[in-house]
């Protein structure tokens, strides 16, 4: 990760990053006098994000995981409204299709007693549909958007723009657009 993305992360101008390539090289930490190697997901969640007051991961296999260990019973507590002991077990899913609308409540909630999180997701390409293209051009960004739009459950995740809108606006532009496309 370069200074200059370092910079605008601190800025506040990134809320979301997408890291691909050798994510499993190290980095370097202390200067060339005095180096020391940490992995990428270490320097993320003790270097980068360390100011957050959550810090999560997320891979298919495992699941769910914390940085601390209060961080699980946080979540198990949030997401089904019980008290929940870390040693108590409760199984929470570990598909994409069931977890990421419990990690959607958990934001919300969290955010809503504005405490910053930063959720690290490893091997993010295996929860992507395989036919997934990214959009090259004005129209399919916009095709792309207007569809997470639709989608979308929480209308407070939704940018301004598309708050002022009326549904059946937001439906024609997208019916509009699939045609050109």
């Amino acid at each position: 990760m370069g200074k200059g993305t370092c910079e605008e992360y601190l800025g506040k101008t990134f809320n979301q990053f997408v890291l691909h390539g050798n994510i499993r090289d190290k980095v370097m930490l202390g200067g060339v006098r005095n180096p020391t190697f940490i992995s990428l997901k270490s320097f993320l969640s003790d270097e980068l994000f360390a100011s957050r007051d959550i810090i999560m991961f997320y891979d298919r296999s495992p699941g769910v995981q914390f940085n601390d260990k209060n961080g699980m019973a946080d979540f198990k507590r949030a997401v089904t409204g019980d008290v929940i002991s870390s040693k108590q077990s409760v199984d929470l899913p570990r598909d994409p299709q069931r977890i990421f609308p419990l990690l959607e409540q958990y934001f919300l909630l969290r955010r809503s007693q504005n405490k910053s999180i930063a959720c690290i997701i490893d091997f993010a390409e295996t929860i992507v549909p395989a036919d997934f293209i990214p959009p090259s051009y004005p129209d399919e960004m916009e095709l792309q958007i207007l569809a997470a739009v639709i989608e979308c459950t929480s209308y407070s995740l939704l940018p301004a723009k598309y708050k002022k809108m009326d549904r059946d606006q937001i439906a024609s532009r997208f019916e509009e657009l699939k045609i050109l496309g």
